[in-house]
């Protein structure tokens, strides 16, 4: 699940300062900084000014709805991640269902083998026999 949480520039984060982060780059050069967390863990910060602007939203938008925005598309690109994750598992099933029949054709085919040699060698001794016999 996603969310997000404006800093406030005071508190401290992962056990670090806030006077410490600020002094780092990028974020000595942010204004409104948001975290977003998925499942309750921060993987991304922004600031609110330039996601804004990534996401082409105008300013009378609030900022709520920015973040919020941005988690929608979050969410979708997870779900598409999801989606492909499954379509690849179907795939991989098809292939081995598809390998497992090649398989037993190929088995098939190699017992269908035996059986004409066995059969074109049955043949040519019954020839022998009729030539031996119209010989005599």
């Amino acid at each position: 699940m996603y969310n997000y949480f404006v800093w406030d520039k005071k508190s401290s984060i992962n056990n670090c300062d806030a006077d410490e982060i600020l002094k780092s780059e990028p974020f000595c050069k942010m204004n409104k900084i948001v975290f977003f967390t998925h499942n309750e863990k921060p993987f991304v910060h922004a600031d609110t000014d330039e996601l804004r602007k990534e996401l082409q939203i105008p300013s009378s938008e609030s900022d709520e709805f920015v973040y919020e925005t941005y988690i929608k598309i979050l969410e979708e690109k997870e779900n598409e991640s999801q989606q492909e994750q499954t379509n690849l598992e179907k795939m991989r099933d098809k292939i081995s269902i598809l390998e497992a029949e090649n398989a037993d054709l190929l088995l098939d085919s190699a017992i269908k083998d035996s059986k004409i040699s066995t059969l074109e060698n049955d043949l040519a001794d019954l020839t022998l026999e009729i030539a031996m016999m119209e010989v005599r």
